[in-house]
């Protein structure tokens, strides 16, 4: 079994820009301390898996876990090299879960060698941890991206993030940042630097959004190129 884990959480150069890098990087998650737990964990899967998740929930309660958000992942790109999962659990805590053996071992046969399954657990930054609540009766357009970074211009980097921000909030149909984790364990692949969470209001909003602003596509292109070492993008739908 894969399991990478440091002692404190990543904070690379581009930290205080880490929610205006939510997946394409734009608007600021205004993170509210009544509804932020400290922890985010995030599940990717098989649909087989679906059972193995809700039986762990009991167990997951100990850590004060809820589900923020559960979905199928329909399409997957970009260049990290990991399986496209067929569905993601999104999930806020407030106890680590992944970072100790006793953790571990509350979710043993979920995470087992073997299992396929991706786990990734850090400190979360979240505009509501209560999104499926939210986004109930809609029919959203949701893409988790995870990233690592060169972090070898935090200055360029800086600048080009200021761009995106400034030119993605003038537009029309702009996505919603709503949650990021700074990924403390993670269980099933070499660890990310990030893994966010946006999503359009409506499905259609993201083909209309990147159909219509070829120039910002044209600049996140330039930004993955430029600081990232690599990336990957999945699209999905919530249940």
């Amino acid at each position: 079994m894969f399991i990478t884990s440091s002692m404190q959480p990543r904070r690379p150069a581009f930290w205080t820009l880490a929610i205006a890098a939510c997946s394409i990087l734009a608007t600021s998650i205004q993170a509210s301390a009544a509804e932020t737990a400290p922890n985010g964990l995030l599940f990717l899967h098989a649909s087989a898996q679906n059972q193995s998740i809700a039986a762990s929930l009991p167990a997951l309660e100990k850590y004060g876990c809820g589900i923020s958000l559960t979905g199928s992942v329909v399409d997957a790109a970009g260049t990290m090299q990991i399986d496209k999962p067929e569905r993601f659990s999104w999930l806020h805590c407030e106890q680590p879960v992944l970072s100790s053996t006793e953790g571990r071992a509350s979710i043993a046969a979920l995470i087992k060698e073997g299992s396929g399954i991706i786990a990734i657990e850090g400190p979360v930054m979240a505009r509501t941890i209560k999104l499926k609540d939210e986004l109930h009766g809609t029919t959203p357009g949701i893409i988790i991206k995870l990233s690592r970074y060169k972090n070898n211009t935090p200055d360029q980097m800086a600048a080009d993030l200021d761009e995106l921000v400034t030119l993605a909030n003038q537009r029309d149909k702009v996505w919603v940042n709503d949650a990021f984790i700074a990924p403390v364990t993670t269980i099933g692949m070499p660890s990310p630097d990030e893994a966010v969470m946006i999503h359009y209001p409506d499905i259609a909003d993201g083909q209309h959004f990147r159909e219509n602003n070829l120039d910002i596509m044209k600049l996140v292109g330039a930004f993955n190129k430029n600081h990232l070492i690599e990336y990957t993008y999945l699209s999905a739908r919530m249940d």
